[in-house]
């Protein structure tokens, strides 16, 4: 171990510590960070069991000063403790030093880092939205393929004081139980539909009273109604999740019911919408405290033409600019 913490320290130092471009990171202190980070989320359950104070944090999507900011408004690890809900890559064009960060600091500090599994970690996703190519360029391809194996291995969900349900995406119909989370298998791949798909795919939607089809294809929106009889069940109190941009970085999509908060935190998220980023800090008295992030001006242009090679990519998008899988979901 070690060795995984010397290879952490190695990466923080370089990628946070660094003007301008990030330097490139030696592929043999990546690898290492891969395999100890991949070990310490197969020792974690599929749902997390957190205590306050902690900072929760939406999609980042490469976009890697706009996360120092994050760090920066919120505090450096260890002095704050964070759970991170899914999509760190894609899209942005420092996904490498977005993940390898994420991962470094999860290594080094491990009872205070904390990822969950986005929608984006998996190898279709990656292939279609920029990270394969740009990890194969910066690094090679065999390096990306050990990305996507410990992408599989990410925990799924968490809990916040047995209050806050956390999630990528959201709800799915054929959800009732948090067991039936726990007893999901993983490492695993996300399949185009079912059970583990909405868990990081599907949407609240404000005109919806159930659950109905999603417009970004096989998955699912979700109602009101359906999210308060999930947390009357399990005795929630919040559902806390990313997935969506958010205008304004935070968004309460049943509002003025204020249990369901969307948390997006890539403000001018790909280059194309003028959006605010946000997290939430929760106190120990499980208060939640929206934090407005301004984009980073330092950052350089989104480029995501350069990574991406299917000049199509921009067609279809659906509310928020997420993208389609296959051309159906968006």
């Amino acid at each position: 171990m070690k060795e995984a913490r010397e290879a952490a320290d190695e990466i923080i130092n370089l990628l946070t510590r660094s003007k301008g471009t990030p330097p490139k990171l030696q592929n043999q202190t990546i690898l290492t960070i891969l395999n100890a980070s991949k070990e310490l989320f197969m020792k974690e359950p599929n749902i997390l069991e957190l205590r306050t104070p902690i900072n929760v944090v939406g999609d980042i999507h490469g976009q890697f000063p706009d996360l120092m900011t994050v760090f920066q408004d919120g505090e450096f690890p260890p002095n704050s403790r964070y759970l991170f809900l899914g999509d760190y890559v894609d899209r942005g064009t420092q996904s490498l030093e977005v993940i390898c960060l994420l991962f470094a600091l999860k290594v080094r500090y491990p009872n205070h880092m904390f990822l969950l599994r986005g929608n984006h970690e998996t190898k279709e996703m990656t292939e279609e939205y920029g990270f394969a190519v740009e990890c194969s360029s910066k690094q090679n391809k065999a390096t990306y393929m050990e990305f996507i194996n410990v992408f599989d291995t990410l925990p799924l969900a968490a809990l916040i004081n047995n209050s806050y349900f956390c999630v990528h995406g959201g709800l799915t119909p054929d959800l009732h139980d948090l067991e039936q989370i726990r007893a999901l298998p993983r490492p695993t791949q996300i399949q185009e539909h079912g059970f583990l798909a909405d868990l990081v795919w599907s949407d609240p939607a404000k005109d919806v009273e159930d659950f109905a089809p999603s417009e970004r294809g096989l998955t699912v929106k979700w109602g009101q109604k359906p999210a308060q009889q999930f947390m009357e069940a399990n005795n929630l109190t919040k559902i806390i999740r990313a997935h969506q941009m958010a205008e304004e970085g935070i968004e309460y999509p049943f509002a003025p019911d204020y249990s369901v908060i969307t948390v997006f935190s890539a403000p001018w998220y790909a280059g194309e919408f003028k959006n605010k980023g946000g997290f939430l800090k929760i106190d120990k008295n499980n208060h939640i405290d929206p934090i407005m992030i301004k984009h980073n001006d330092k950052a350089p242009p989104v480029t995501f033409a350069q990574y991406v090679p299917n000049k199509n990519e921009g067609k279809g998008k659906g509310k928020g600019g997420k993208e389609g899988k296959k051309g159906k979901r968006k």
